[in-house]
């Protein structure tokens, strides 16, 4: 039987006996291919990675970010190449086949063409798979072959177009797929499809070693991604304060033209990511583990440097990333900046983490005349010394027009460093409907660059049942403090943290937020403590701020390191001026197998599993857990993926 049409492979698949597939992505007119898994099987066979199940024949030669398992070396007519061919061979029933257009008429069918046949077939060329391996990057087993190809002199055009498949040789008694039978890359002169397995192909420029295509992105651990950073470029991170340890965040990724995963090749207890040359500052850096890979189109893993400059002096120190990638192998850049003297800095932000900038203006929208309305905002003190109120008033309005506006001024004149913060209640009366109404708020400090901070308030007033509602602060009561992840964890509760991979680092990032009626000082030193550790070490590299306002929330983040298998534990202690808890208690547990191990912050397109490493997970980059989360978020295709059995 031969199936030469998309609309019999279609038909066949509306019947249930044939679901999910991996389409080839090669431009016409090459020939299309589909694996398929039948009844929804599980790929257990496939290159690199993983393998994304898709139906898109002749999407292109990048399309695919799963097309991640070869890398080519010395690609120059009339030599000999090097094809390196990542296998996840779970049954040791595949086959794997290569071919290449070397006269560029776009199809793979000339005699020549076929440069790799490998696998379980007794007849293949290069004969059996080599045997499978733990990788030094971690994960379970794969088996990496390395293929020679000698390249015609005479070769037409500026690259070569690849296809590569591999297929389970055993569920094919005949036909081209067959045990023996050699493979075909599809189309009008064979089968155009087989099962279990993955179909790759690539575009690969003559003249060229490529694979992995590592890359490194600015960001500022919210959600924000900066400028690309070049290998052996230099990246100014601004004023740091000398004394203080700062967060300097950067995404990792793989370039979408790339045909193989970036790895890490520091191999498992060496770091995967390290620094040098450190000058005027202290470096210590918390990284991805051995069983982090990128595929390719993907910018969303992180790696942080906590720096601390030593004094009010420029600053500097290397990074350095050694991939898998042929062309930058280990991938460097120099991070300078200039320490500071400790400062205040002021921030007002409504509603509370979203800031209104110094002489912005801020709109109320729509609000009913004659009715009052909270109008409030929060002061915050983000700087690393202590911020004093100059004004008096401390809280100054003028230029009020069309409303009343009270004010209640602080209390105290002053607010501690690290992210002290104070509500401040408005209550805003529109007067005249059908105009407009606002007022200018001032507040002068010691902040040395905003040291007199300029709001300009604005709304529109309207007939009564037009208008919106409003958010203030202030107040007193009783502070309580609530800790939570994924949901609420009371005082004494336990936290399983899962499953865990020996010798990884794992981030985990909790919420603490003050559901009382007055402030909540957290009052012990550290804030955040760490005792009785059981198999681990456990890092506190986001501590909670001095306080949070009533209603206000922040975050710690802790980086826990595996030793030995078996089960691990240790207590998260927070005291705080809580009367009913005054010291919060937290038991985490998780279970430590394997080797390897590494974090996730998402990533620009999809993609787990595979080429024995730890899979990736996505999640969006609202927060970095150590750090975690570049996610633009966007349709992805439905994979069917399982890591080989070690």
């Amino acid at each position: 039987m031969r199936i030469n049409s998309w609309l019999a492979i279609a038909a066949i698949c509306l019947t249930g006996v044939l679901s999910a597939q991996d389409a080839s992505d090669a431009p016409a007119p090459y020939p299309t291919f589909t694996v398929f898994m039948p009844n929804g099987g599980t790929r257990l066979d496939y290159l690199g990675n993983g393998c994304s199940d898709d139906t898109s024949p002749y999407s292109g030669w990048t399309a695919d970010t799963e097309d991640d398992g070869l890398e080519f070396f010395n690609m120059v007519k009339g030599q000999t190449a090097t094809i390196k061919v990542a296998v996840v061979v779970t049954n040791a029933n595949s086959d794997l086949c290569i071919w290449m257009d070397f006269n560029n008429d776009g199809d793979w069918a000339d005699a020549g063409e076929r440069v790799v046949w490998a696998g379980k077939s007794p007849s293949a060329p290069q004969g059996a798979f080599q045997p499978r391996v733990a990788p030094p990057y971690g994960g379970s087993s794969t088996s990496f072959n390395t293929y020679s190809v000698s390249i015609p002199s005479t070769a037409v055009g500026t690259s070569v177009k690849v296809r590569a498949l591999v297929w389970d040789v055993t569920g094919h008694p005949t036909g081209p797929m067959a045990l023996n039978g050699g493979g075909h890359p599809g189309g009008a002169t064979g089968y155009g499809y087989t099962d279990f397995g993955e179909v790759e192909d690539h575009d690969v420029p003559y003249g060229t070693d490529t694979g992995a295509k590592f890359q490194v992105a600015e960001y500022d651990g919210w959600g924000t991604v900066g400028n690309m950073i070049a290998n052996n470029g230099t990246q100014n991170v601004g004023s740091l304060t000398a004394g203080y340890q700062a967060n300097l965040y950067w995404l990792l990724g793989n370039e979408a033209t790339a045909s193989c995963f970036v790895r890490f090749t520091n191999a498992y207890p060496n770091a995967t990511i390290t620094h040098s040359n450190a000058q005027n500052c202290s470096v210590s850096l918390f990284t991805p583990g051995n069983g982090v890979t990128l595929s390719p189109g993907t910018l969303g893993f992180s790696t942080i440097a906590m720096v601390t400059p030593t004094t009010s002096a420029p600053f500097s120190f290397r990074m350095h990333v050694p991939t898998n990638d042929p062309q930058e192998p280990t991938f460097s850049w120099t991070v300078q900046g200039n320490g500071s003297a400790p400062a205040p800095m002021i921030e007002i932000h409504r509603p509370t983490y979203t800031v209104m900038a110094s002489g912005s203006t801020h709109d109320y929208g729509t609000r009913d005349a004659g009715i009052a309305f909270s109008g409030g905002f929060t002061i915050f003190n983000n700087g690393t010394a202590q911020l004093d109120f100059t004004g008096n008033p401390m809280i100054a309005i003028s230029a009020v027009s069309n409303c009343t506006a009270s004010f209640a001024q602080p209390t105290q004149n002053y607010l501690p460093s690290g992210g002290w913060s104070y509500g401040v209640q408005v209550d805003v009366t529109p007067m005249t409907a059908g105009s407009t109404f606002g007022f200018t708020m001032t507040v002068a400090s010691n902040d040395p660059v905003n040291g007199s901070y300029v709001v300009n308030f604005t709304g529109d007033a309207v007939t009564s049942g037009g208008g919106g509602g409003g958010g203030g602060g202030g107040g007193t009561g009783t502070p309580t403090i609530q800790v939570s992840r994924g949901g609420i964890l009371p005082s004494g509760a336990g936290d399983n943290l899962g499953t865990l991979v020996i010798g990884g680092s794992t981030s985990y990032v909790y919420t603490v937020t003050n559901t009382g009626t007055a402030p909540l000082s957290f009052t012990g030193s550290p804030r955040v403590s760490i005792s009785n550790l059981n198999n681990c070490a456990v890092t506190v590299v986001q501590q909670l701020p001095a306080g949070l306002a009533a209603g206000m929330s922040a975050t710690f983040i802790l980086a826990v390191t595996t030793q030995n298998s078996g089960g691990l534990g240790f207590t998260v202690t927070v005291t705080c001026d809580d009367p009913v808890t005054p010291n919060y208690t937290l038991g985490a547990s998780a279970t430590v197998a394997g080797n390897g191990g590494g974090f996730d912050i998402g990533s620009a397109k999809g993609g787990s599993g595979g080429a024995g490493c730890a899979g990736t997970q996505h999640t969006n980059l609202t927060i970095l857990a150590m750090m975690i989360a570049l996610g633009v978020l966007a349709w992805r295709r439905t994979r069917s993926l399982r890591r080989e059995k070690a």
